[in-house]
Formats: structure tokens, C-alpha cells, sequence
């Protein structure tokens, strides 16, 4: 058996010719937007006086999210297991750091290297299982799990006023944004039939950066910055 067991239809994405020269251009040119809010979270990070170290969590997530955009660009072009895996793995970097931080709104410890790293064993052995041949389950199951934990972060947020009206806006914005994507997904072969020149897919990463895009002003600040956007606990008398 193959390292990478499992077999990809070169035909699997509708309407995928070459825009401006590039081989199945807008699944690949759509990632471009990764790169930009991967890079503007990172430099937003920058802004503070402690060492990045400090802010392992976030730093990690803006990296896979760089590192996203080439990975499912590399995937678009050369539709092959190893490069769905590099795809794959980034996305499962993504889901880990993101949940553990946002998590911590609830519950600061989530905030430690232990519970992230945990996370992301545990997104990677799902891409692994499912890369090897054996079951997609576990990916989708903590795909699912991880979106349901970011809404109830939200919504325990709102109702207890742990979290200020612009954290609520970056997390609410990129549950709905996120929902779209998904959405944009599954309709990938009627939208291409609908539009003649584009199916979900690129539709799908243009939401989801959008998605990624309104976490960076709660999530690309520094956790020990002052201002209503920090991620932790709240002072007396303020929200997080």
C-alpha cells in the first residue's frame, strides 16, 4: 500500500481551466487572499513589547494560515496525496490554534502550550487516518466539533459580557463567513453551472479568508495588550 493511500479524481472540481495562464487558475489564484491575512496578522502581531514567544498561539496560527496558501495552492496544481496533505495539515494547524485560543475566552488555561499542542496532534492524526486509507470520520468530526466550540465561545460571550462588542463581531463575522464557505462547498457544481466560469471552490476560499480576515483585529493583537480586543479574562470593570 502507498504511503498516501487515498485516490483523487482529477476531474473533482467543476469549471477548473486556467484563468490568466494558470492551470486550474481559480482554485489556485483564490488562495492568494490566505497569504495577505496570514501576513497581516502576523504583522499586526509585531505591534507590542514582548518577544512573539509570548504569543505562541497566535503566532502559529497566522504562520499555517501563510502556509495554507501555499499548500492548497500547490494542491490546485498538481491535484496529488501529498500535496492534499500539505492542504489538509495546515487546515488542521489552523482549526487548533484558532480553537484553543478562542477558547480561552471561557477558560484562560486553554491559553497554555499543552492544550494547543494536544489539538493539534489530534487534527493531524485525524489527516493522517484519513490520508493512509482508513477513515475521513475523525477529520470531519473535529472540523465539526471546532466550528460548534467557536459558536458557543461567541454565544456564551455575548450572554455573559465576557467578550466586548468588537471581539463579538470578529468571532460572529467568522462563524457566518465560515458558514458561507461550507455552504459555497457543497454547492461547488451548481454554482458552476450557474456562473459558466467559477464553481464553489474558489467561492470557498474567497469566504473563508474573509472568515480569517475578521478574527485578525480580536486575534492578531498581543494577549497582553491593553485595549477592549485582548482574548483574556477581564479586569474589574472591563470586558475581555
Amino acid at each position: 500500500m502507498p504511503l498516501l493511500a487515498i485516490e483523487l479524481d482529477p476531474y473533482w472540481f467543476p469549471c477548473d481551466g486556467p484563468w490568466l495562464g494558470v492551470p486550474h487558475g481559480g482554485n489556485v489564484l483564490t488562495n492568494l487572499p490566505f497569504l495577505c491575512v496570514g501576513l497581516w496578522g502576523l504583522l499586526r502581531l509585531r505591534r507590542g513589547g514582548r518577544p512573539l514567544a509570548a504569543d505562541g498561539n497566535r503566532v502559529a496560527l497566522w504562520i499555517s494560515v501563510v502556509l495554507l496558501a501555499f499548500g492548497s495552492g500547490a494542491y490546485h496544481v498538481y491535484l496529488t496525496p501529498a500535496t492534499l496533505a500539505a492542504d489538509r495539515v495546515c487546515i488542521s494547524a489552523i482549526l487548533a490554534f484558532a480553537v484553543a485560543e478562542v477558547l480561552a475566552v471561557v477558560y484562560p488555561a486553554c491559553r497554555r502550550p499543552g492544550l494547543s499542542l494536544g489539538l493539534l496532534a489530534l487534527t493531524e492524526l485525524s489527516v493522517g487516518l484519513w490520508l493512509l486509507g482508513a477513515t475521513s470520520v475523525p477529520y470531519g468530526a473535529l472540523q465539526a466539533i471546532g466550528s460548534l466550540a467557536m459558536a458557543w465561545v461567541a454565544v456564551r460571550g455575548w450572554r455573559t459580557g465576557r467578550l466586548s462588542g468588537a471581539a463579538l463581531r470578529s468571532l460572529f463575522s467568522f462563524i457566518a463567513l465560515y458558514t458561507l464557505a461550507k455552504g459555497a462547498e457543497l454547492l461547488d457544481e451548481p454554482i458552476c453551472r450557474w456562473t459558466g466560469l467559477f464553481g464553489g471552490h474558489p467561492l470557498k476560499h474567497l469566504l473563508a479568508a474573509a472568515a480569517l480576515a475578521a478574527l485578525v483585529p480580536w486575534l492578531g493583537v498581543r494577549t497582553q495588550a491593553p485595549g477592549p480586543t485582548s482574548v483574556g479574562p477581564p479586569s474589574p470593570g472591563k470586558k475581555a
